[in-house]
């Protein structure tokens, strides 16, 4: 008796499913598209994570196509995997799944339903009656593994090393206040010290410790303020040589120097600038928690709060190739404040928003918390 053609049929579906958001991850998608708790059980980091799973997925579907009687555990399996990890999402309530990367909005509760409706035909059709010849055949799953393999690695490389940038200047947003490096001490007022505002300074004695002429006393010097870089450059354009993507582990960055780390070298600090003692937060302008957030921290300043008593407040936006007015969540950002910007990403950023950090006297940064999870998220 003839084997039915159902078994085809439904890893023809499958596969074509499959095949499709691991292609579209592949030319669009981003590594902050994938599941949190993919990323967190991964034993590699981010980006070889990101890579791996599409070869993991462009593989089942060469096995599909050449070895179908093999292939369809494997299609039933990643499914199987696809619902596990979907399911938390559901739960959780999230809006997007990132099955087919950050462009593409697709509920996870809709993905759970496609992807379960798949695995059922599949097993419905009893994939294991096909015929054993069927498929393109052992000689053709070779090469259509290497390029499932290829594919991904030659297409994603690893992203290039950030190199300190020496020619990176800051302003502050003030028309009159010239402009100064994120290197420097920012300013030093009369005594001396740090102040988040105005160009690098360095103190000069003016009165040479001679008596004022109208008292006959000898007064204590005053420092004049001398421009040490009277004719600053205009910041460096920030797209040029840009790395294809970031992971921003700001916990692992605490109690390190500030200065050396990759996003501060790609900062865009031409309305502000990140200095000592400051508070910063980290936010995306799609970010509805962020609104939430940057609200409650605007209230605490308009009210006094006195745990930001000499404290810079820098807004840190990490600007992503989505962000348009329909798009945007973030209606209000507190003041006074520092606006510093990550330049968009071709893959984006790897990071939880909203998030903060502070910026201690020596340039470490410390307190790193994540916010989502602070308010329940």
């Amino acid at each position: 008796m003839p084997r039915p053609a159902f078994p085809g049929l439904a890893l023809a579906l499958g596969t074509i499913w499959l095949l499709a958001g691991a292609l579209y991850k592949l030319f669009e998608g981003h590594p902050a598209d994938l599941p949190q708790s993919v990323v967190e059980l991964s034993p590699f980091e981010a980006w070889n994570t990101f890579r791996f799973a599409i070869v993991a997925e462009l593989a089942v579907v060469a096995l599909v196509i050449a070895l179908p009687r093999l292939g369809w555990l494997l299609l039933a399996s990643v499914f199987g995997a696809f619902i596990s990890v979907l399911w938390p999402l559901v739960a959780a309530g999230a809006t997007s799944c990132g099955c087919f990367g950050g462009t593409v909005t697709i509920a996870p509760k809709t993905m759970m339903i496609v992807d379960g409706s798949l695995l059922l035909l599949i097993l419905i059709s009893r994939p294991w009656r096909m015929h054993k010849a069927s498929g393109l055949g052992h000689l053709a799953a070779i090469p259509l593994l290497a390029a499932a393999v290829a594919g991904p690695m030659l297409k994603l490389p690893m992203p290039e090393k950030v190199q300190p940038r020496k020619d990176l200047v800051t302003a502050i947003s003030s028309a009159d206040t010239p402009e100064v490096t994120p290197a420097s001490t920012a300013s030093l007022q009369d005594n001396g010290t740090a102040s988040p505002e105005g160009p690098e300074m360095e103190l000069k004695d003016v009165t040479n410790g001679e008596p004022d002429p109208a008292t006959g006393t000898q007064e204590t010097p005053k420092p004049e303020v001398i421009d040490v870089d009277p004719d600053p450059v205009d910041p460096a354009p920030v797209e040029p040589g840009l790395p294809t993507f970031m992971q921003l582990d700001f916990k692992s960055m605490e109690g390190q120097d500030l200065t050396v780390q990759d996003f501060y070298q790609i900062a865009d600090q031409s309305q502000g600038f990140i200095d000592v003692n400051s508070h910063v937060v980290v936010y995306r302008e799609s970010c509805e928690v962020c609104d939430e957030h940057l609200k409650d921290l605007n209230a605490e300043l308009l009210n006094g709060d006195p745990k930001w008593e000499g404290k810079t407040i820098v807004l840190l936006r990490i600007v992503e190739d989505i962000d348009s007015p329909g798009t945007k969540k973030v209606t209000i950002l507190p003041e006074p404040s520092q606006k510093v910007s990550l330049p968009a990403l071709e893959r984006g950023y790897l990071v939880t928003t909203p998030l903060t950090f502070d910026v201690d006297e020596t340039f470490l940064i410390q307190n790193v918390v994540d916010v989502r999870k602070e308010l329940g998220h």
